[in-house]
């Protein structure tokens, strides 16, 4: 279950900085190349094709065992706040790989993001006095957008992911 849920929070993650990649891409090359984003959608869609694939031999492993089940039916019997559903298990390669690619993008694609929204910024900016002012305008609020797209995750997902961690490491020792 903690792997499903990160990896849907990973591929939306993966769809906003896809989204980013493509506004790079239009204001860095005038014509757009259809090499150049499908080698960036094929990298991403290799991501999430890994991590789903260790999320199914995870739950063939992990969960579909009758032992498996009988040890949470046991330990769920008296509990009535709560249930344990798994645990994540690092021992095991399929998560820590999983595990790896989702720590990975959450502290890679924000750094990224912010690469490319400079870059995009460092070539609409000097140009932005040359325009008329309803093309200014429109210039500045695709930049506050972009800006917004790139900082919003970075408040609202590292911050929450980051205590996950510490938990998850905690529990480790």
């Amino acid at each position: 279950m903690f792997h499903t849920l990160q990896s849907s929070a990973m591929i939306s993650t993966l769809s906003a900085f896809f989204t980013i990649y493509m506004k790079y891409d239009a204001s860095e090359y005038v014509i757009p190349s259809k090499r150049r984003i499908g080698t960036v959608a094929g990298i991403l869609i290799s991501i999430v094709a890994v991590s789903v694939t260790c999320e199914v031999f995870l739950i063939f492993m992990q969960s579909w065992p009758a032992d498996i089940r009988e040890h949470y039916y046991i330990l769920n019997q008296n509990l009535t706040d709560y249930a344990n559903v798994g645990f994540v298990d690092l021992s095991v390669l399929p998560s820590a790989i999983n595990y790896v690619i989702i720590n990975t993008l959450v502290l890679g694609i924000p750094i990224t993001a912010e690469f490319l929204r400079r870059k995009v910024s460092s070539k609409i900016t000097p140009t932005i006095d040359t325009i008329s002012e309803s093309k200014r305008s429109q210039t500045r609020t695709f930049l506050k957008g972009l800006t917004i797209q790139v900082v919003l995750p970075l408040f609202l997902y590292v911050p929450v992911f980051l205590c996950q961690l510490y938990t998850t490491i905690a529990s480790e020792f």
